[in-house]
C-alpha cells in the first residue's frame, strides 16, 4: 500500500511541477509575444485536482492529515485505541463518499460528453477519471487502515493500533525563561 501510495504522490508532485512550468511559459509568452501556446490555467487546474487526490493516501499513511488531540492523551491505551479506530473509520467513510461521488460525476460527464468551455474543449471525463482514481485509492487505503486497526484493537495490540491509526506524538517547543 505504501509503495503504490508513494508512486501516486510522486506522480501528483510531478503534475504540480508540470503545472508550474506551463503557467510560467504561458505568462512569459503572453508578456513577450502577446500569445500563449496552451490553456495553462485549465490544464493546471486539472493537474492540481489530480495531484491533490493522488496525495491523500500517502498523507494518510504518513500521518500528515490533521487531527485535533484535545482529549486523546488523557486516556489509557485501550481508549486511545478506540478513538484512533473511530477516527480511521470516519476517514474511510469520508473517502468512500468522495470516491463514490467522483465516479458518479465522471460517469455523468462521460455520458453527456461534457467538455470544457475553453479553446481546448477538453472532455471532462478524462481529468475526472484520474481525479476519481485518486479518491478511490484513498478510499481503499483508508478502509484497509480502518479494518487493520480494528483487528489490532480486537486483539488488544495497542502498539499496532497506534502505529496504524494513532497520531504522531511530538513535544511542545521549549520556550524557556
Amino acid at each position: 500500500m505504501r509503495k503504490l501510495s508513494t508512486i501516486f504522490a510522486r506522480v501528483g508532485g510531478g503534475l504540480i511541477l508540470i503545472s508550474a512550468l506551463m503557467v510560467f511559459v504561458d505568462v512569459l509568452l503572453r508578456k513577450l509575444f502577446a500569445t500563449n501556446l496552451f490553456e495553462s490555467f485549465e490544464l493546471s487546474g486539472y493537474g492540481f485536482a489530480i495531484a491533490y487526490t493522488f496525495s491523500l493516501a500517502f498523507a494518510l499513511l504518513s500521518k500528515a492529515h490533521i487531527r485535533i488531540d484535545v482529549i486523546r492523551g488523557r486516556f489509557g491505551p485501550r481508549w486511545r485505541g478506540v478513538l484512533d479506530v473511530s477516527a480511521a473509520f470516519v476517514i474511510a467513510l469520508v473517502a468512500i463518499f468522495f470516491a463514490y461521488f467522483a465516479w458518479r460525476t465522471t460517469n455523468k460527464s462521460f455520458v453527456v460528453d461534457a467538455r470544457s468551455f475553453s479553446q481546448l474543449g477538453t472532455p471532462l471525463a478524462i481529468p475526472q477519471f484520474f481525479w476519481a482514481l485518486g479518491f478511490s485509492w484513498f478510499a481503499i487505503v483508508a478502509s484497509w487502515l480502518a479494518a487493520s486497526s480494528l483487528i489490532a484493537l480486537s486483539r488488544s495490540d495497542f502498539p499496532r493500533v497506534d502505529r496504524l491509526a494513532g497520531m504522531d506524538e511530538f513535544d511542545e517547543p521549549n520556550h524557556g525563561p
